[in-house]
């Protein structure tokens, strides 16, 4: 270890902070600026595959101005999260269908009261159109505590549309929102592959481009990306849209 801090290129102040692993990998990547699906190859192949895979964007956005707070969700991971996502579906009929397609609760009243009672947590709810109203008047939402069915979450759907609904909240949902001028998000685990990673990367890019602010011009809006591990380092991507999107 005293060797590898002796050699290390990691400014002496930060070296201490961190493991022999962590070490290794900063001597391992380069410090330069990454094509996305290099970077993501790179850090599936050389660390841990429990390790979760974050992105960070750094965006040229004023934090100080409410009309710049970046915000959306990307309903449909292309290639999910990699987590088991509990779903509480509301519903009146055709319960055992939707626990047949990966719901992990349905029902109404008696659903109602288990969550009342606290006897059961759903990651998320969702219910149909049609059903709202009746949900609505019971007055859920300090009990659901924000995970009250969301037109704007994908989370109330037409009726006909509900076990699609649960097959995409069980492939898990990203909401993102700008702390100062960075968004930052999972994308994913180490244990999925590069291309599922990038992939998983570019709809939630695509998701924040879609978000940019009009007083925001397009070639300042992203400054600059990074990808990381749980306990790796970060590599730097390139921004350019069009040729990520051509890979």
């Amino acid at each position: 270890m005293a060797e590898l801090k002796k050699n290390c290129t990691l400014p002496k102040k930060l070296q201490n902070k961190h493991g022999k692993r962590f070490l290794n990998l900063y001597e391992k990547f380069e410090r330069k600026i990454y094509n996305p699906l290099e970077a993501f190859n790179l850090l599936v192949n050389n660390v841990k595959k429990h390790e979760s895979i974050d992105v960070v964007f750094i965006l040229g956005i004023d934090p100080k101005k409410t009309d710049q707070v970046i915000k959306g969700v990307l309903k449909v991971v292309p290639n999910g999260l990699g987590k088991d996502v509990k779903v509480g579906v509301f519903t009146k009929t055709n319960i055992q269908d939707y626990l047949d397609n990966g719901a992990t609760y349905a029902g109404f009243e008696d659903l109602i009261s288990d969550i009342k009672s606290e006897k059961v947590d759903a990651d998320v709810y969702i219910a149909s159109k049609e059903i709202m109203p009746d949900l609505a008047k019971l007055g859920l939402g300090r009990v659901l505590k924000g995970k009250m069915p969301n037109p704007k979450l994908g989370t109330v759907v037409e009726e006909k549309d509900l076990v699609k609904a649960v097959k995409e909240q069980k492939a898990g949902q990203l909401t993102f929102r700008s702390q100062a001028t960075l968004v930052q998000s999972n994308i994913g685990k180490a244990s999925f592959s590069g291309i599922a990673l990038y992939e998983n990367y570019i709809a939630l890019k695509n998701a924040i481009i879609a978000a940019r602010p009009q007083v925001v011009k397009p070639h300042s809006y992203i400054k600059r990306i990074f990808i990381s591990s749980t306990m790796s380092p970060s590599l730097q991507l390139e921004i350019n849209e069009n040729k990520d999107n051509k890979q």
